[in-house]
């Protein structure tokens, strides 16, 4: 790439961070004009559409990206990402995996893919994943929350009380009805006197990125 198509890319950028989405589209899409195989280029764009709410467009900006350079894990992020909100879980599922294969330490993946696994119900699944976060990310208290409910169902109990404690340490000074839930939840599992659980989707902190 040029110089001039290199610092148009970052101006873009710097565009999208900034929310200003459309005059982010329309210079990348000038500079994919000029260059259509820029995956650096495409992936923004894809990111760019994901967060203008266009995300069928996305996905298929996304999944370029990802034929054109196939070792990219942050691609496959984003496309994981899109197809969980198009709830696309088994796609969305595989594209999360491929990410971690590329970058296992990504835990922005991770957690998108705990809760992928939690929409699909595979509730052991959700809280090896979110466990496997928790010591990195000990003041996320929508993983807490996220491990909280996966282990409730799922158990072990022991883990859904400890996090639902930490959650509730995290959120001290707040009072909402995820609060009050967690605190009942947490008073029933201490008592021996567990109540059926009912569904509910996780806690989202999840986002294009950039």
């Amino acid at each position: 790439m040029t110089d001039d198509q290199t610092a148009a890319l970052a101006e873009a950028t710097t565009y999208f961070r900034n929310d200003a989405l459309a005059d982010a589209l329309t210079l990348v899409d000038v500079l994919l004009a000029e260059t259509p195989t820029w995956s650096e280029a495409m992936l923004l764009r894809g990111k760019i559409l994901f967060e203008s709410n266009r995300k069928i467009e996305a996905a298929h900006t996304l999944r370029q990206v990802v034929t054109l350079d196939p070792q990219n894990a942050e691609a496959f992020y984003a496309l994981g990402l899109t197809f969980r909100h198009l709830r696309r879980l088994d796609d969305a599922e595989g594209c999360l995996k491929a990410a971690l294969r590329r970058q296992p330490d990504d835990d922005d993946a991770r957690f998108v893919l705990a809760n992928v696994l939690f929409d699909k119900q595979d509730l052991a699944g959700a809280v090896a994943e979110y466990t496997a976060l928790a010591g990195r990310r000990p003041l996320d208290a929508d993983l807490q929350y996220n491990l909280a409910r996966a282990a409730d169902d799922a158990g072990p109990l022991a883990v859904a009380a400890e996090a639902y404690d930490t959650y509730l340490r995290l959120t001290s000074g707040t009072d909402d009805a995820t609060r009050q839930f967690a605190t009942e939840r947490l008073a029933q599992i201490r008592s021996g006197t567990v109540q059926p659980l009912d569904w509910a989707d996780p806690h989202d902190a999840d986002g294009a990125g950039a």
